[in-house]
């Protein structure tokens, strides 16, 4: 027990703390979500079932549009390929910041922190240069000669998929770098111990127990790249 003493020089103990107890300690948070999140969803719902005139009628045109049902499989195709690949490039890279000496990990994360502060525009406009036939990676696939003629990387499933990687892979790292800096090495040394090999103490030990943040960064991803495929789709429509 923690104690003090008064001016008189007689020992007494520290006040208890109180602590929220319940759902108080959440009300804020709750109230944060309800005000910016469940309501505007909820208006944006009823706009959808009384405008232009009341009914399902923008439901079944858009279930009837075979454009906008191509959009929709376009977005969660290109959705789930960039975040299966952000896990496969951004958890080696995590694990490898959990380890690595403190300097070193400081620069790295300046370096991801300083391309998370860079303009959107500016960083795609950077991979379409690089990408494009003229582009450096051409240029240098030819001239290693792996390719007799450029390789159309720009306005396909392959520019769109190695840009939004890039964009996306900070958010990737980030919160699996939470998960795995506090796992105890510890535990990776028992199951070692007790006979497991590399693959088993990574399969069954790592990530298993990095599971929360690879599906934090999976549905940040994924919700970030399905939100603006469908902006900059939908924009493209024209009204019907």
């Amino acid at each position: 027990m923690s104690t003090y003493s008064d001016a008189s020089g007689a020992i007494a103990p520290l006040p208890k703390i109180r602590r929220p107890t319940g759902f108080s300690g959440v009300v804020p948070a709750f109230a944060f979500v309800g005000i910016f999140f469940v309501v505007p969803v909820a208006i944006l719902l009823l706009r959808s079932v009384l405008e232009p005139v009341r009914g399902l009628g923008n439901y079944a045109q858009l279930i009837g549009s075979s454009t906008y049902l191509k959009i929709f499989a376009n977005t969660f195709i290109v959705s789930g390929l960039v975040t299966v690949i952000s896990l496969a490039i951004g958890f080696p890279v995590a694990w490898a910041l959990a380890i690595m000496p403190g300097r070193l990990t400081s620069v790295i994360f300046a370096i991801l922190l300083l391309s998370m502060w860079t303009n959107l525009l500016a960083r795609t406009y950077a991979w379409m240069v690089l990408l494009q036939r003229t582009g450096l990676i051409n240029k240098m696939l030819m001239g290693m000669g792996l390719i007799d003629q450029p390789l159309a990387l720009v306005n396909n499933l392959t520019g769109v998929t190695i840009g939004m990687t890039y964009i996306m892979l900070p958010f990737i790292i980030l919160p699996l770098y939470g998960v795995i800096k506090k796992i105890d090495p510890s535990i990776l040394q028992a199951a070692a111990l007790c006979g497991a090999n590399r693959w088993q103490c990574l399969t069954r030990v790592l990530l298993p127990l990095a599971t929360p943040g690879m599906a934090a960064g999976a549905l940040w991803s994924s919700s970030c790249r399905s939100v603006i495929s469908s902006r900059r789709r939908f924009s493209a429509v024209p009204p019907t």
